[in-house]
This record gives structure tokens, sequence and C-alpha cells, in this order.
């Protein structure tokens, strides 16, 4: 590292300053481009969201004192979450099961 910066101190300023400014630009732009999901790794988050909803309003609903308003209500729900659980990915066991 010190042999890169010696080399640095020989060229001029302008130069350096140039150097300077695209390593920091360089670093500054790949910090930034982390911060984002790619589209396979947002899919999958989505997903596994949808799953996590799927699996909660089962267990709502397996309540035998449910309301029978929010039964219907919920009933529903279900039904939206796994047609878009189906329509991002139509090989999920979800799919497969009889509505």
């Amino acid at each position: 590292m010190s042999k890169i910066l010696e080399l640095l101190g020989l060229l001029p300023k302008v130069v350096q300053i140039g150097i300077v400014g695209i390593l920091v630009g360089g670093v500054g732009f790949a910090a930034h481009e982390q911060r984002y999901m790619t589209v396979a790794q947002f899919t999958k988050s989505y997903v596994l969201d949808l799953r996590s909803s799927i699996r909660e309003i089962q267990r709502d609903l397996a309540n035998p004192e449910l309301n029978p308003e929010v039964r219907s209500i919920l009933t529903e729900q279900l039904a939206l979450l796994v047609d878009e659980l189906c329509y991002e990915l139509p090989s999920d066991p979800y799919c497969n099961q009889p509505k």
C-alpha cells in the first residue's frame, strides 16, 4: 500500500485529485448498489411473505369460535393470497391444494 502512495505522490496534483476522485466515486457507487435487492431476491422475499400470511390465515381459520363474517373475509383473503402465490410460483405446494 505504501508503494502505491509513493507512486501517487510522484504524479502531479491534478492527476492525484483525479485518481482519488475516481476511487471515491467507485467506492460510493459500489456502496450505493449494495442497498438494493436483485429481482430474484425481491421475488424470494415476496414469496416467503405470502407463505407466512397464508399460514397465519390458516391458523386463524382453524379457530372453531371464529365469527362467520370474519371467517368469510379470511377465506376470501386466503384465496387471494394463494392466487398471488401461484402467479409468482406455480410449482408451490399451496397451488396444488384443493380450494
